[in-house]
């Protein structure tokens, strides 16, 4: 399987004449396994020891592409049933993405394809679930025509299941101007009040295609949803964060965590406290002191208040594969891991999990020691599983192989059970992805 270079202003979804939902980026280098991809900078071969393998992946579901889905960028959510809720960036009826159940037999079905237009399209973020099991996420466009060359601003809704089948409903449709536009790959953050936060990665302080994005607030309030800005990035100092691609962590006074892609007094990105009201904190700037750079992922939380991420690119200069870090209350980074690329190690690592021990799960884009993924006939690794103890020692649990198993592995993992849950964008035996468990 080779990877081959472009730049992202243009670009197709599963050979159509849709732009890509991460083709967002004009600074960094990027290249593709197949159409959705988002990799930075340059690719050496890193030479250390082989990883550490033993932990046993199942292929859950190999999606077989349209009118099934194709290419999930988010992990499943399990529910108390033990079945697996998830989204497809592509497939359908349209070819606009799915949302997706595996029963805990192994039963797939479709509950829901988009069709763009008013409704949603081009799924990235997973799925957030209430009490009563209705199912709440985004997708990248659709909505209003104002932003992507009429393809739309990008949506909330909700899946709310129904005797017979699940009752699609749009809660927002963004406009790309002060409310934002294009949302983010980071799953929605519901309260306990039951409103929702997300974020954008346009629009805000000026209308698409500019702006620094944004971090909204949803209420329900007299059988409507109300959106409320909390924050327009990029207005109120040249070192405010721009471009949150991740979604937002809450704490239990109502605060937002976050990150930013850019911005920054390096412009390399930052993190993010927001008040219940949406004064923003700024915590953190990366690329300063040789660290990671461009978080791309949202944050984890612990109970002391310790935030955790990744950063995209940065760390090692020789490789420049990325980090996994670790922010404490005072402001005080420490990177965890620095991630070596192949064969040894993963690159380029997704969001992370945080379990009860303090151990963080994760996944990487590419990386690993699998030899059937290439970039500029060299191998890459096609992405690996990995675990990190809370000093940051490193056990890589599976390296995914594009023939085998899977390969561009975009979605982190969920904990269930005791296991870890995820999926792949492209590769296994359908070659449009798969949903998979790994017993950790």
């Amino acid at each position: 399987m080779t990877v081959s270079g472009f730049r992202p202003e243009q670009g197709n979804i599963m050979g159509s004449n849709r732009t890509s939902p991460i083709q967002i980026s004009t600074t960094v280098a990027h290249f593709s396994f197949r159409s959705p991809a988002f990799i930075l900078l340059t690719l050496l071969i890193a030479s250390l020891a082989p990883p550490l393998r033993g932990q046993k992946l199942t292929i859950l579901y190999a999606f077989p592409g349209q009118p099934d889905g194709s290419g999930p960028y988010a992990p499943p959510i399990k529910d108390k049933h033990g079945n697996l809720f998830g989204t497809t960036y592509a497939g359908g009826s349209k070819d606009w993405g799915t949302v997706y159940e595996i029963s805990a037999s192994g039963k797939e079905t479709v509950l829901h394809s988009f069709v763009g237009g008013k409704d949603g399209s081009t799924p990235t973020s997973g799925l957030t679930m209430d009490a009563q099991g209705n199912l709440y996420g985004t997708t990248y466009t659709g909505g209003s025509t104002d932003c992507f060359n009429g393809y739309g601003c990008g949506v909330v809704y909700e899946l709310s299941p129904r005797q017979g089948g699940w009752k699609e409903t749009i809660l927002y449709a963004f406009k790309g101007g002060s409310d934002g536009g294009l949302l983010s790959f980071g799953n929605l953050a519901r309260d306990t009040d039951g409103n929702l936060y997300g974020t954008t990665m346009y629009g805000g302080n000026r209308p698409w295609p500019h702006g620094g994005g944004v971090v909204y607030k949803l209420t329900h309030r007299h059988g409507r949803w109300v959106h409320t800005t909390l924050y327009a990035f990029g207005t109120t100092s040249k070192k405010d964060g721009a471009t949150p691609y991740g979604g937002v962590n809450l704490d239990a006074k109502g605060n937002v965590y976050g990150t930013t892609f850019y911005g920054g007094s390096a412009g390399a990105g930052t993190v993010f406290e927001l008040d219940a009201v949406g004064s923003e904190t700024f915590l953190f700037s990366f690329g300063i002191s040789g660290d990671g750079e461009f978080p791309e992922a949202g944050l984890v939380r612990d109970g002391a208040g310790n935030l955790y991420g990744t950063t995209m690119s940065g760390g090692d200069p020789s490789c420049v594969c990325g980090t996994a870090f670790k922010l404490d209350t005072s402001g005080t980074e420490t990177v965890l891991h620095v991630f070596a690329g192949y064969p040894s190690d993963g690159a380029s690592p997704r969001q992370l999990t945080l379990d009860a021990a303090g151990n963080l799960y994760g996944t990487t884009y590419y990386g690993g020691d699998s030899t059937d993924c290439l970039s500029n006939n060299q191998p890459i690794g096609c992405g690996k599983v990995f675990k990190l103890s809370p000093s940051g020692d490193e056990t890589v649990l599976h390296n995914f192989s594009h023939v085998t198993d899977g390969s561009e592995v975009w979605a982190g993992v969920t904990l269930g059970g005791g296991n870890l849950y995820g999926g792949t964008l492209a590769g296994g035996p359908a070659g449009n992805g798969i949903v998979y468990k790994l017993t950790k």
